[in-house]
């Protein structure tokens, strides 16, 4: 982009209703270049005077030739689009851009720019086309809009909306492309976009600086377990133990600050959830993903009706239908109100139930709880099994995301901390053997708790040579957790690993001494003597146990 002679707004670039900075290099200094599409870049430059990094939308300009070819273009697509019986507008601009221009590069800019401004995002499209960004925020008329870059963090960019008439027709323009609606009657706004991001967006009536929105941006491909662990948010053995709970209907939340990476972690955990659960998800705005068949995703619903709440379908009500789907799982995306009474009590009545929730520490996540409009009775938070925190940290001078603590909840007001992580070596420090609740889970498989214990380790061992192997797809990770669940020894073996003895020649022992005793040939007194005569009783329970079943 050309800069301009003069200072002050001159020296932008108006835009309709908004302005664009050009990058001056007197006063900023380039840090970093990025291309996001042929004829668009991203430049992040560091103000010369205040050290403060800016955020730059760089843009190849159009000729006044080019405008009034897109102008022409978009004139004929008017007509068109109502003969057509179709509705693919973009098939049509791309047909009348070959019958009007032959280059090329020309005729792909030309596209670039009706995207833009008339299928796309317009001022905010090359913000919504970088992978690097979280949040995309306008705070109202006159202030630069600002990103959250993964990077560089909160950073102010070079688009400045200039014009509130113009800020709440686009406000308007993003609601009708989520399905939604927003005016003075209803100034606040919470939806899903067509790509899944998030926005929440308010009119004047509500916002005193003028129209306001933010979009949460997500990625295209959610991050899966194994990313995690290479990225070392949570290290194989903390996701192994979650395995061996999910897969036994434990309960959990996760907590954290906004942007803290919650439902990045709830999704990835659930890759874990047996293909034979049924499991229910509510959510305000879809999120959550999981790989099994039998799953019934659930969306609220706003009401439109002044002063009433006709046609509203709130969390509260979707998660007590949940309940009458008999549901092995029930996963609330974030409880925030009444609905968490809801899925405590359905926790109580044997329903493994997961969500998230904002908090900035345990004692924090327990006392909204315990708080209206939670309400949560104190004898019922013994029915959440564990809690696990996961924030933004600094890592060697970057923001990273790291799963700070996981807790096992005992009572209102007694925890046991299981995991934590050690910011000077960047590593995990566990004390995960310790678990109660570990040991109840052991008795009601019918093993020891050293038994499961290796379990669990066997399935960390999974996890870290998927990690060295760099399996990351989320297809791949969930043929592999089948297949564990189907067959774990074979599985280990096809990675050159063997079970550890606890559950692969212990088991095979003890299955191959109840077939023995079946067919006559031997008594049970040929079973491997036990460690204690505590582990002996339950041997031989088990044994008799299948014995009764046959007969």
């Amino acid at each position: 982009m050309r800069s301009c002679p003069g200072g002050g707004l001159r020296r932008w670039r108006r835009v309709s209703s908004y302005v664009i900075e050009p990058l001056d290099p007197e006063r900023y200094e380039v840090v970093e270049e990025y291309e996001v599409t042929p004829y668009a870049k991203v430049v992040i430059a560091r103000d010369r005077l205040s050290g403060a990094y800016k955020y730059f939308v760089v843009e190849e300009p159009l000729t006044k030739g080019e405008r009034r070819l897109v102008r022409e273009v978009m004139d004929r697509i008017k007509y068109l689009a109502v003969k057509s019986e179709t509705c693919d507008i973009e098939g049509l601009v791309k047909s009348e851009l070959r019958k009007l221009v032959k280059d090329r590069r020309k005729r792909g800019k030309l596209l670039y720019y009706i995207r833009r401004d008339y299928l796309g995002y317009g001022p905010i499209h090359v913000m919504m086309l970088d992978p690097n960004l979280e949040d995309v925020s306008c705070n109202g008329v006159g202030i630069p809009i600002y990103v959250w870059h993964r990077k560089y963090e909160s950073i102010e960019t070079n688009v400045v909306m200039t014009d509130v008439d113009y800020l709440k027709s686009y406000i308007r323009s993003l609601a009708a492309r989520c399905g939604k609606h927003i005016s003075s009657a209803f100034p606040v706004l919470d939806a899903t976009l067509p790509e899944g991001y998030r926005l929440a967006a308010t009119l004047e009536d509500v916002s005193s600086r003028g129209p306001t929105f933010t979009v949460r941006k997500f990625r295209e491909r959610p991050f899966t377990i194994i990313e995690l662990i290479m990225g070392r948010v949570i290290d194989p053995l903390i996701a192994a133990f979650f395995w061996v709970m999910i897969e036994n209907k434990r309960t959990f939340m996760i907590f954290g600050a906004t942007g803290s990476g919650k439902t990045t972690l709830l999704n990835a955990l659930l890759t874990f959830v047996h293909p034979s659960m049924k499991v229910c998800t509510v959510e305000e705005t879809r999120e959550i993903n999981i790989p099994t068949k039998n799953w019934v995703p659930f969306v609220t619903r706003e009401t439109y009706a002044v002063g009433e709440r006709i046609g509203e379908v709130s969390l509260y009500d979707l998660v007590k239908v949940t309940l009458r789907y008999r549901p092995d799982y029930i996963i609330v995306g974030e409880v925030r109100g009444a609905e968490a009474y809801v899925l405590f009590q359905a926790m109580q009545s044997g329903h493994g139930g997961i969500s998230t929730i904002h908090a900035e520490s345990l004692e924090s996540m327990i006392n909204r709880l315990l708080n209206p409009p939670m309400n949560i009775p104190p004898q019922l938070i013994p029915t959440l099994n564990f809690a696990i925190h996961i924030s933004r940290v600094k890592v060697g001078g970057k923001v990273a995301r790291r799963v700070l603590s996981v807790w096992e909840i005992h009572s209102a007001d007694s925890f046991r901390k299981l995991a934590e992580w050690d910011p000077v070596e960047d590593a995990f420090i566990h004390y995960l053997s310790s678990s109660e609740i570990l040991a109840r889970v052991a008795s009601q498989l019918g093993l020891g708790k050293e038994a499961l214990w290796e379990e669990i380790e066997n399935r960390a061992r999974l996890l870290e040579y998927l990690a060295s192997e760099r399996v990351v797809e989320y297809g791949e990770i969930v043929k592999w957790v089948y297949s564990y669940y189907s067959d774990p020894e074979g599985t280990l073996r096809r990675v050159g690993m063997r079970a550890r003895p606890a559950l692969a020649v212990r088991a095979a022992k003890l299955r191959e001494e109840v077939r023995r005793v079946l067919s006559g040939r031997e008594e049970v007194k040929s079973v491997p003597k036990p460690r204690s005569k505590e582990r002996a009783m339950r041997v031989k329970e088990q044994i008799f146990s299948k014995l009764k079943v046959k007969r």
